[in-house]
């Protein structure tokens, strides 16, 4: 299982729900986050990320990769996804 810090978080714009990739860093007693990876919007996302756990290898976001970042997050974001 993947150890590298992060959680999705839902947006909601323009009656749109957004996924995004984030981690929180604390910093002088306050928590920021930062986004890491823009999934897009939620049903775009979710089809995204099951094309990619099928085909991880060849679809997983090199930039994702070279975070850390591995197949058992992509299934935990499913997982996330899919219970918003």
């Amino acid at each position: 299982m993947s150890q590298v810090p992060g959680f999705l978080k839902f947006v909601l714009t323009k009656e749109r729900r957004y996924v995004y990739l984030a981690v929180a860093k604390k910093k002088n007693k306050r928590v920021n986050t930062h986004i890491v990876y823009r999934f897009g919007p939620l049903a775009k996302a979710l089809e995204a990320m099951y094309v990619t756990r099928d085909d991880f290898e060849n679809l997983f976001p090199l930039e994702l990769k070279e975070k850390g970042y591995d197949w058992e997050g992509i299934k935990d974001w499913i997982l996330s996804t899919k219970t918003g």
